[in-house]
């Protein structure tokens, strides 16, 4: 699916562009970049951010690009070479240009992932206490800013405030995140 994927937006991108199909083309940079990086191919992961960065303008893609480099650093890099100092400021990248979209919920929701993404890598830093309180900021994120999609978009946040729920002992607070 992913190959299929890369390949369909490789062609889609050849054809569009931002300024004469810009939802289009969005999507079509975003699986170039994602789907190598889902598959973990690492070296066309950091091929498209390179692209990326060296070719576009607009904030939604840099950031897109920023958010990859971050999970390379705090996830996909073999341990020895992952660096989460490097993580932690990818996503504040990412933050800043997320936050000079317009406000609409597609933002709120972006928002809310890139401080969930935030609190893995403080977790992965030994800070579980800001790892917790950046949890639940960006579910409150999510509530406050984008109310009819946090049905469908707070699984995976709560999924991941249940795991740092477990690590501080309070299987009873996960139990509730997960239920």
């Amino acid at each position: 699916y992913y190959d299929q994927a890369l390949e369909w937006a490789r062609q889609g991108r050849r054809i569009t562009s931002l300024a004469t199909h810009p939802a289009q083309y969005r999507v079509f940079v975003r699986h170039c970049l994602f789907a190598p990086l889902i598959q973990g191919r690492i070296a066309e992961a950091e091929q498209a951010c390179a692209e990326i960065e060296a070719a576009e303008s607009d904030p939604s893609l840099l950031a897109h690009a920023a958010y990859a480099r971050a999970t390379l650093n705090a996830r996909l890099y073999p341990p020895e070479r992952r660096d989460y100092g490097t993580a932690a400021a990818m996503i504040e990248r990412a933050l800043a240009l997320t936050d000079s979209l317009p406000e609409m919920e597609t933002r709120a929701v972006n928002r809310a992932f890139l401080v969930n993404t935030m609190a893995l890598v403080r977790k992965r830093q030994g800070a579980n206490d800001t790892a917790m309180a950046l949890m639940c900021e960006a579910l409150d994120h999510l509530k406050s800013h984008a109310p009819s999609r946090y049905d469908i978009e707070c699984e995976l946040l709560m999924h991941n405030r249940a795991r740092l729920h477990i690590a501080a002992g309070r299987k009873d607070l996960a139990t509730a995140d997960l239920t």
